[in-house]
Parts: C-alpha cells; structure tokens; sequence
C-alpha cells in the first residue's frame, strides 16, 4: 500500500491517530506498527479513556493541537462516527503539515455499530470527493477490501451485487486551505 512506503520516507514524523479509545479492554486500537519510526505518536477522542492522549471533537480539532502540528493522521474505522466528516477533513487539513499523509480506513458496507452514534458509509468516491484538492490534498490512493455480498429477503437477487466491508484512502496534504474555502468547491459535476 502507498501509505507505507510514503510513511517510511519521513523522518521521526509526528503521528495522530483518530478514535483512539479503546472499545475493547485488552486490545489497543492504535496502529503504531503502522508507523514505527514515529517521533511522536499521540491518540486522540471525544471522550477520555485508555490510548487517548487529546480529548477532542474532530470538528474543533485543531483548536486542541494547534495548526500544522503532526506529520502522519490516521483514522481507522472512525469517519462514519462523525457527524459532519467534511468539518472533519477540514480539521485534518489544518493539523497536518505540508507534506504530511492521511491514511483512511472507514466502511463501505458494514453493521451499524454505535459508538456512541453511526453515521455514514463511504464509498472510495465518496473519500476522493472530501479529501479534495480544494481541501488541500492530493490523493494517492483509494480501495476496498473484504468482498461481500448484501442480502435481504425482499430483495434476494441483490446478493449477485459485490459491496466491500471496508474503504481506504491515502492522500498528502499539498496546500493549505484559503480563507474563502467552500466544500461546494469540491463537488464534482459529470
């Protein structure tokens, strides 16, 4: 995955990891492994708890860390938890270096599981539309993973139809956001 090799290329970055909280006791949901040459490697959620070291809104985030602050994002299985995730790119923007990677892994397809609330399901078009160059990214990269089929017993010929568990993406922050900033700048018009 492109994530890796442009990871290993910076020098001691300085990593935030989204959603950090554990929901299971005896399992970190950090990927430090990800990153192990990380100089500084913090998580951050909106409630305290093991593995979290910012307790922030990813909607106000850079209020808490400040602008320009970490080298590497990376959030797993949390975009779908917030409520306005373009708010939330917006902030990964302001808090990401020039240069500075974000790695997403969020859900195509996949049971509701509230933690506290669910929210959204993204496609990798979905991804590539909020990770904009307009929100100053460049993207690397998208996927799915874990090939699944749908079932319902209204509608039982659907299960021909492939969905996938998960979706990634990799981008790099290119450019900062100007002052007159607008998502609606982002949205693509075939």
């Amino acid at each position: 995955m492109t994530f890796f090799q442009e990871a290993a290329r910076l020098p001691s970055p300085r990593v935030l990891e989204l959603g950090a909280k554990r929901s299971r006791k005896n399992r970190s949901t950090l990927h430090k492994a990800w990153v192990p040459h990380a100089g500084e490697y913090l998580g951050t959620e909106f409630q305290p708890g093991e593995d979290v070291d910012i307790v922030a809104d990813l909607h106000t985030l850079s209020a808490r860390t400040g602008e320009s602050r970490f080298d590497i994002v990376i959030s797993c299985s949390t975009l779908e938890h917030v409520q306005n995730p373009w708010i939330a790119v917006e902030e990964i923007s302001r808090i990401l270096s020039l240069g500075g990677l974000i790695a997403v892994q969020t859900h195509h397809a996949f049971p509701l599981h509230a933690y506290p609330q669910d929210f959204w399901r993204f496609t990798t078009e979905a991804l590539s539309s909020l990770f904009c160059p307009q929100a100053g990214f460049e993207v690397l990269g998208t996927s799915y993973d874990f090939k699944s089929h749908l079932f319902s017993w209204r509608r039982p010929w659907m299960v021909r139809h492939t969905c996938y568990l998960n979706s990634y993406l990799v981008a790099r922050k290119t450019a900062g956001l100007s002052e007159k900033f607008d998502w609606r700048d982002c949205m693509r018009i075939s």
